[in-house]
């Protein structure tokens, strides 16, 4: 997983602690309450060096909302995460070059009455675009991973999927060919 991912990923992770937090909550009620939503609004720069040889900068905006579904029990039986078209922006801060992309789409879990669990992503995850050379790392389209009580796991994925294919994207924000 690349760093651009890995920081999405972190967001994510932070909403799905503030999930189970509701969860310990919701468990002691004794009714079903109703979907509970609250949505973070991002606007994050940051310094990245895991990337390229040199630092950059990292710009995000948009909005991540976390909706939590409940059980006859009051317990969190689904946690939906929604990126609403966070805009991402990496700069060289050295000569002002620049890539952008979107992060937009879904990705949850589901606990099933059984115990198994489901995670799903769907959407476009950090789809960076070189001028020139087209789609270089990221992801578009869906992946569900299904851990069973058993201990087996089962992985579907659909649409496409690169991973760490970053050098060009480096050499295009140096500057060189």
């Amino acid at each position: 997983m690349n760093g651009l991912n890995r920081a999405h990923a972190r967001i994510a992770a932070a909403l799905t602690v503030f999930g189970l937090a509701l969860l310990v909550q919701g468990s002691l009620l004794a009714f079903a309450d109703p979907p509970r939503s609250d949505t973070l609004q991002i606007n994050n720069t940051n310094t990245v060096t895991s990337l390229c040889a040199f630092p950059l900068t990292l710009h995000e905006e948009g909005a991540l909302r976390t909706t939590l579904f409940f059980d006859q029990n009051g317990q969190v039986v689904r946690v939906n995460n929604n990126f609403q078209g966070v805009q991402s922006t990496l700069t060289n801060p050295a000569n002002g070059r620049s890539l952008h992309y979107v992060t937009a789409g879904r990705d949850g879990f589901t606990l099933g009455r059984d115990g198994d669990v489901t995670v799903v992503t769907a959407g476009v995850r950090g789809l960076v675009t070189v001028p020139g050379q087209g789609a270089l790392t990221g992801e578009a389209g869906n992946v569900t991973i299904r851990l069973n009580t058993d201990g087996t796991m089962q992985i579907s994925r659909s649409g496409y999927f690169q991973d760490d294919n970053f050098e060009v994207a480096c050499a295009y924000l140096q500057g060189t060919p």
